[in-house]
This record gives C-alpha cells, sequence and structure tokens, in this order.
C-alpha cells in the first residue's frame, strides 16, 4: 500500500503546470491502488507538458475514485482557468469516460460565456455607434490594443481561437507560420525604406535596405503578434452576440467607403458581420465629417493655425453625353490649416500696427515702402562666425562638392564613403535650422469657387473664415493670419487688398489682416523652369558639344523631345539637373585626385578633402573666382553651368532638411536669376517677401520663419513646402477619394476633402497591421550609376573643364550678372510673364517619401 508521502512525491516528479497538488493528492488517496500505477502513467507520459488529470482519467475505472477525482480537477481548474481549461478540454474529450467528457465540456461553456459576456461590454472600447463615430475613435483605434483586450478580458477565448486555428499544425508549422509573419514584415520594411528614398539622390543614400551611410526612418509598425491578429481576425464573431461590439466593423467600413468598394461588395461584407450595412456606412462618414468640421472650428478659433489654399480642376467624362449631361471641367479650391509651431496668441496681434504702415493705408504717416534693388537684396548682417550670407552660400556649395562624390561612391559600396559621409554630417552647417517634428494639419471642406479672379480668391477667403468660425467675431481686426499660397493666388489676394483699402470697411473684410507667405515648392518649380530656359531652350542652339542638351542625350537618350519641349514635367528636369550635376562633380575630382576608389582607399583626412573642395570651386565655379573675362567661352559656359546648378542642389537641400536660414541666404541668387528669364512676378514677390521678414515686428517675423515649411512625416530629411502639402491634399481630394464612374460626383468630393486624415489613417492601419506591401504603382528608383558614370567618360573625353583660347564657341547667359544688370538699370518690364504649370501627379512623387502609402 503506498503512503501518502510517496504519492506525493511521485505527482511532483510529474512536474505539474500550475495546478494545485493538494487537490489532485486528496483524489487520488481516495483510490486504495498501488504506488506502481502512478509511475506507470508517469512512464507513459511522453514529457511534462501533457497535464496529469488526463493520464488518471484514462487509469482510473473505478467509479467512485473517478467521480472523486473529476471533482478535484473541476475545482484545480476553476482557478486556472487561462491554462488549465484548454489543454483538459483538449485531451479529456479524448477519453472513454462521458462523464469526465461532459463535466469539461459544460465548464468550458460556462467559463467562455462569462468571458464573452466581459469582452462585449462598453468597458471594452468596441461599441462604436455609427450616427456618433469620431475621428478620434478612428485615429486611436489600434488593432494590437484590441489584440489585447482579446487577451486580458477573454483569456479562454484568445487562447481557444489560437488552437483551433492551429488545428492540424504542429508546432513546427506554426513556427513557420510566425516565421513568414517576420518575413511579410521584413518584406514590408524593405518596400518603405525603399519608398523613403528620396528621388532627387540628394538626402539619402540607402537603397532597398542597404545602409550606404545614413539612416532611413521606417515608420512604426503595431507589433502584433501572429495569435492576436488571428484573434482580432475572427473577433468579427462578437458583434452576433451584441450589435454594438462593432469596432472593427465600423472600421472596415470606413475603409470600404475610401476606397469605393462596390455596394454589393459592402452589403455581402456586412451579411458576414465583418463590415456594417450601406446606410449604417454612410451615417459614419456623416458622422465623421460633422466632427470634423467642429475640430476646425475648435481650432480655427485658437488663431494658432495658418490657413494654406489652392485651385483644383476636375474632369468629369460622360461616355455617352446627353443634353442633360455633358462632359465638363469643374474649378473647385481645396484648402487646410496647418498648426503653427512655436507661436503664441501675443505674437500675432499687430494687425493695427502694420496697417498703419502698410503702403496700401492712405491715412499712414510714414508707410514702409522697399526699394527693390540689389542693395536690399543682400543685406551684409553677419553671423557668429563673421559670415554674410554670401559667404555662406559659398560654403555650402563647397560642401556640396564633397558630398555629391561622397554619395557616389556609396551608392557603389565603398565603405570609406560611408564612413566620410557620417564624419561630414547632414549639412554644410545650421543657420536657423527647424526642429524635427510632424506638422500637423486640419483639411478644410472643398469650396465650389474658381480662385483664379480676385472676386473668387475674395469668396474662398469669406468661405474659409466662416469653416474655422472667425468670421463676425472681430478677432482679425486685432490679429494677422498667416496665409500660404503660391504666387497666383497671393498676387490676386494683394490686388483685393489694394482696392478694397480705400473703402470705409473693417480690416477683417479688406484682407489686410492677412499676412502672404509665398510657398517654397512652386518656387522651386520656377527654379527648374529657368534652368531649363537658360541651359536646355537656349543651349540646344549651341554648337559645340560640351552642353546640358548633349549631356542630356547621354542620360535621358529616349526622353529628348519631352526635354525640349516648352513646359516639361519639373520631375524630369529636377532630375536631369542632379544627375548631370553629380557627373560633373565626378568629373571633376577625377581631374584632381585620378581614381577615386584608389584615393579614398588611401584614407584622406577631412581637412584634406574640404581643402580639394575649396580649390575645385575656386578654379571651376562661376562667382568664386574671376572667370567672367575668361579668353574661352567654353570654360566660361561650364563655370556658370556648375554654378548655378550646385545653387539648386542647396536650394532643394536646404528645403528638405529644414534649415530656414539657408533658405533665405540662397533666394537672392534665385530672385536674379528669376529676373534674367523673364519671371518678374516671381523675383518682385520673394524679394518683397524677404524684405517683409526684416521689417515686420520681430515676434510676427519668427512665426512666419518657423512656419514657412512644414514636415508631413516627422522625419529627417521630410521637410516641404506649406503650397506642397496642399498639392498633396489635392491629390488624394482627386484621385484617391474621389470616387469613380457613377460614384464620382462633387457632392462625393466635398463630403471626402475634409476626412482625407482620417481617411489615410484608416489606409495605414490596415496597411500596417495586415502588412500590407502593395502601397504604391511606383517603383524603387532606378539606379543612375552606369549612366552619370558614362557621362563622366564623355566630359572627360571632351576635355569638358579644359582650356583652350583656339576654339570658337558661343556662351550661356550668365543669369546672375544679367539680374544684377536689371535691378542696376531697372529695365524689366513686370509684364507679360508665362502662365503658371500646376504640378503633375510625378512632380508630387519625386518630393514625397511615400505618397501613395
Amino acid at each position: 500500500m503506498a503512503t501518502f508521502e510517496n504519492i506525493v512525491n511521485a505527482l511532483k516528479s510529474l512536474k505539474i503546470y500550475n495546478v494545485d497538488l493538494s487537490e489532485l493528492v486528496s483524489a487520488v488517496m481516495n483510490y486504495n491502488g498501488e504506488l506502481g500505477l502512478v509511475l506507470n502513467a508517469r512512464k507513459q507520459l511522453s514529457n511534462g507538458s501533457v497535464h496529469l488529470i488526463h493520464a488518471f482519467s484514462v487509469k482510473f475505472t473505478i467509479s467512485h475514485a473517478q467521480d472523486e477525482f473529476i471533482n478535484a480537477a473541476i475545482t484545480a481548474c476553476r482557478r486556472d482557468k487561462c491554462r488549465s481549461l484548454v489543454l483538459l478540454s483538449r485531451l479529456l474529450c479524448e477519453c472513454d469516460s462521458p462523464e469526465l467528457s461532459t463535466h469539461f465540456l459544460s465548464l468550458a461553456t460556462d467559463i467562455y460565456s462569462k468571458d464573452l459576456e466581459r469582452l462585449v461590454c462598453v468597458d471594452t472600447g468596441f461599441h462604436f455607434n455609427a450616427k456618433q463615430t469620431t475621428p478620434d475613435q478612428i485615429e486611436t483605434f489600434s488593432l494590437r490594443k484590441m489584440g489585447n483586450v482579446i487577451q486580458k478580458s477573454a483569456p479562454s477565448i484568445y487562447i481557444l481561437l489560437g488552437n483551433l486555428l492551429d488545428a492540424g499544425k504542429g508546432d513546427q508549422n506554426v513556427a513557420e507560420m510566425e516565421e513568414e509573419e517576420q518575413d511579410n514584415l521584413k518584406e514590408g520594411m524593405l518596400l518603405e525604406t525603399a519608398l523613403d528614398v528620396r528621388i532627387d539622390g540628394q538626402d539619402t543614400v540607402t537603397y532597398l535596405g542597404k545602409d550606404t551611410g545614413r539612416t532611413t526612418v521606417i515608420p512604426d509598425k503595431e507589433d502584433i503578434t501572429p495569435r492576436q491578429r488571428q484573434a482580432v481576425e475572427r473577433g468579427h464573431q462578437i458583434r452576433e452576440i451584441n450589435q454594438k461590439a462593432n469596432a472593427l466593423q465600423s472600421l472596415v467600413s470606413v475603409y470600404f467607403r475610401s476606397t469605393d468598394t462596390p455596394e454589393r461588395v459592402i452589403q455581402i461584407m456586412a451579411r458576414m458581420g465583418i463590415s456594417l450595412s450601406t446606410t449604417s456606412g454612410l451615417q459614419a462618414i456623416a458622422s465623421l465629417s460633422k466632427y470634423a468640421e467642429n475640430r476646425v472650428k475648435e481650432v480655427g478659433k485658437t488663431l494658432l493655425a495658418a490657413p494654406a489654399y489652392d485651385n483644383i480642376n476636375i474632369a468629369f467624362k460622360v461616355t455617352n453625353p446627353t443634353h442633360e449631361n455633358q462632359s465638363r471641367m469643374v474649378n473647385m479650391t481645396t484648402a487646410t490649416l496647418v498648426m503653427l509651431e512655436d507661436a503664441k496668441k501675443e505674437d500675432l496681434e499687430v494687425c493695427k500696427e502694420l496697417w498703419s504702415k502698410s503702403p496700401y493705408n492712405r491715412r499712414a504717416i510714414n508707410p514702409i515702402s522697399h526699394r527693390l534693388d540689389t542693395s536690399t537684396l543682400f543685406p551684409m548682417e553677419k553671423d557668429v562666425a563673421g559670415l554674410t550670407g554670401v559667404k555662406r552660400v559659398r560654403r555650402s556649395l563647397s560642401w556640396h562638392i564633397i558630398r555629391i562624390m561622397l554619395e557616389f561612391m556609396a551608392k557603389k559600396e565603398h565603405k570609406r564613403a560611408v564612413a566620410y559621409l557620417k564624419e561630414l554630417g547632414p549639412t554644410p552647417g545650421e543657420v536657423d535650422q527647424l526642429p524635427i517634428k510632424r506638422s500637423v494639419q486640419h483639411p478644410l471642406r472643398a469650396m465650389e469657387e474658381d480662385e483664379s479672379t480676385n472676386q473668387g480668391n475674395a469668396n474662398v477667403c469669406d468661405d474659409i473664415q466662416r469653416q474655422i468660425g472667425l468670421d463676425g467675431t472681430g478677432l482679425l481686426q486685432e490679429y494677422v493670419q498667416i496665409l500660404h499660397g503660391d504666387l497666383a493666388t497671393l498676387e490676386r489676394i494683394e490686388g483685393n487688398k489694394l482696392m478694397r483699402s480705400d473703402q470705409r470697411i473693417p480690416i477683417d473684410e479688406s484682407y489686410q489682416h492677412l499676412v502672404l507667405v509665398p510657398g517654397l515648392f512652386h518656387a522651386k518649380m520656377a527654379a527648374v523652369n529657368a534652368l531649363h530656359h537658360i541651359y536646355i531652350e537656349q543651349g540646344a542652339r549651341l554648337p559645340q558639344k560640351p552642353t546640358v542638351w548633349a549631356y542630356a542625350s547621354i542620360l535621358r537618350e529616349k526622353q529628348m523631345g519631352h526635354i525640349g519641349s516648352q513646359k516639361p514635367s519639373f520631375r524630369a528636369i529636377h532630375k536631369l539637373v542632379l544627375d548631370v550635376t553629380t557627373a560633373f562633380v565626378i568629373h571633376l575630382w577625377t581631374s584632381e585626385v585620378g581614381s577615386l576608389d584608389k584615393w579614398l582607399d588611401r584614407g584622406p583626412s577631412m581637412d584634406e578633402l574640404q581643402s580639394i573642395s575649396d580649390k575645385l570651386a575656386l578654379k571651376h565655379v562661376a562667382g568664386f573666382g574671376d572667370h567672367q573675362d575668361h579668353p574661352d567661352a567654353q570654360y566660361r559656359n561650364q563655370q556658370m553651368m556648375i554654378r548655378d546648378f550646385l545653387l539648386y542642389s542647396e536650394f532643394s537641400h536646404a528645403q528638405n532638411t529644414g534649415d530656414i536660414g539657408r533658405v533665405v541666404d540662397v533666394i537672392p541668387f534665385w530672385i536674379l536669376i528669376w529676373k534674367a528669364t523673364g519671371k518678374h512676378k516671381y523675383a518682385k514677390f520673394y524679394h518683397q517677401f524677404l524684405l517683409n521678414l526684416r521689417t515686420w515686428p520681430e515676434a510676427l517675423a519668427r512665426v512666419v520663419r518657423r512656419n514657412w515649411l512644414c514636415n508631413p512625416k516627422g522625419k529627417v530629411f521630410g521637410f516641404r513646402g506649406i503650397d506642397w502639402l496642399v498639392e498633396l491634399n489635392n491629390l488624394y481630394t482627386k484621385e484617391i477619394f474621389s470616387g469613380h464612374g457613377p460614384n464620382r460626383s462633387i457632392q462625393l468630393i466635398k463630403k471626402h476633402s475634409i476626412l482625407i486624415q482620417i481617411l489615410q489613417q484608416c489606409h495605414e492601419i490596415f496597411d500596417n497591421v495586415f502588412y500590407n506591401i502593395a502601397r504604391t504603382q511606383y517603383h524603387t528608383p532606378a539606379d543612375t550609376t552606369v549612366l552619370i558614370a558614362r557621362l563622366v567618360s564623355f566630359m572627360n573625353k571632351e576635355e569638358a573643364t579644359g582650356v583652350s583660347t583656339e576654339r570658337s564657341v558661343k556662351a550661356y547667359i550668365d543669369a546672375i550678372a544679367r539680374g544684377m544688370e536689371f535691378f542696376q538699370s531697372r529695365a524689366a518690364v513686370e509684364g507679360g510673364e508665362e502662365e503658371e504649370q500646376p504640378p503633375l501627379i510625378d512632380d508630387l512623387i519625386v518630393e514625397s517619401n511615400s505618397l501613395l502609402e
């Protein structure tokens, strides 16, 4: 006969997981069997993970002992529901004892029912009312949190769902599934890494996950396990218990609405419990729209948000037009509110002060009148290092000569180039760097107004004030309002200011409260257009070989028709300028040091790199040395070209890195170039704006400078012009959330335009959690190193930087010198400027990390 101590020791040796031994021992003591039976049960166990009760349920055949054992086991399982219940439900059902199976199935039913009751209660956060859906519910929704709630509130159901879904899968198959999930995550990261590469080739040199010196920021993923995701995917079944527990269904319904899913599909998904019905989905969209309107009013009344708007042209095409239904082009206006950073309400309380000095105010005692000449174009103020703006630009151009060479070598996976890039740093020296922080915007509802006229702009401004809740409040008679826009928009607002300045009406009704800030994205487009005019349109007529036209024929052999056209896309010329700049810089370095691979392997110091770069700039970049009277016109052409192309690289790089000080330093050079190429309105408006920054009250000027750029993703190299953000919203409004076919209407566009952020957030939730890597129709940026190397060989062969007094060639115009002459003589006619070309989708892509993500 076994003693009590022997049985206890035998039970302990079985390494039972998380079960009360005393309950089981008391049951075993009622059976007068031998200890050998217990030991024999242990031998039959393959490992300690199989529960002890399973072994005993098979071996015990005496009814009274089995009943005692069952009662004790049930008591123990009630104390450890999470682990024991699932094992017992799976293992004990295999036993031959019907009573045993009935007991545990009854226990399981009771525990699962209570878990479900807890899961569908209001406290879990799964209740969405379609008629009262709020943007916060969408923006704060997280499938990871939903999985955690299911795991904590209903642990038995959580494990049961996992075991049922893993049925037929061994441990190895489950491990393979988890490994596949990780592979999907990595694949998604690699795609986002590729998307994060700046197509302009100057902000980062990370391609498809290969770290070549700069860090690629990968957006945060929801850290959700495969088991949690399985529970969430089956979680839609809880709606069958409580119709109000429909959080996931509401999100799916909004997602379907934003992707223009057919009504038939939505109805089928609603019948399956995956989505809300068509009516409820429309109610959710209407509720979100109402709450978005209220949020805009709350933000607008703080006065710490700057509106920005632009026109959008939408074509409604009809396949079979009738008298009542014809194809048409609708002109609309989209707007957004961008939250001001580093600003206080008191900083904007200068409306009356500005009006008292405004040149439009005929009652002003001492109105401000700016002289638009070279004396005000280049200020002589020095920084702490004793450098003026012109000297800082020269320092930046020399720095770009090093950066471009190192990035090209890093793309070729030269290890020392990667180390040099890290030592070089991301900027040539900060002047007025903005903090890297994600910008916040609140889109407004699209307006059926054509802002191509002064009256249309006035109507748009009035509509914006109505949407943000400032109309009739009188606040804008005391506080100014910063307004972002492109050149055409701001020019018409200036016209409204002038026309209404004589009328005896409040300041806010004459738009004198508006502080106009020109967009920097359109400034980049104007810069590219000027370079195209000088070096493509005019340069194509030059007979000599080493011209930009000849360089383009090597880099873009099959795109010469588009490049040579009068209005090529911004993307095409932007890429061409940067590629030609890279090739020319590599040509300069190889002409100076020979093979770059061997020279970098020698390990020159950073001081040596800087010394050689300064030497190359002094010798080959116009404006650094005395090249204006050089007898070789071909030599002067190349120096002016690399100077202007490096100025564009600095202009683009300074914007993308968010250094407003460098942007302000380099714009005067572009004002001269715009003046020389007939863009007099750009030259005048940006010159006026730079002067305003020096004469406005210090607090207002600081707020304007700190909010001239935005950072939509909150990333390094992620700064963009506010006008680019508006154009991006136009893309979402016009192409992505506008519907298709008969569903595409003005009413739908207006309804979705204010929900851009919410709908995009909904897409990101699904894409991140379910590892959707098909997020864009654009491929990874092409590797142009081979074409650039071919162009470098051509430059070496043609001796692009060589000097010869025997050749007779025609010269490019020196745009900066010509612009200076215009300012000094004031002979430029400020009219007849060509119409501004709106950006295309590709033009936005070249400035975006992951546009359609």
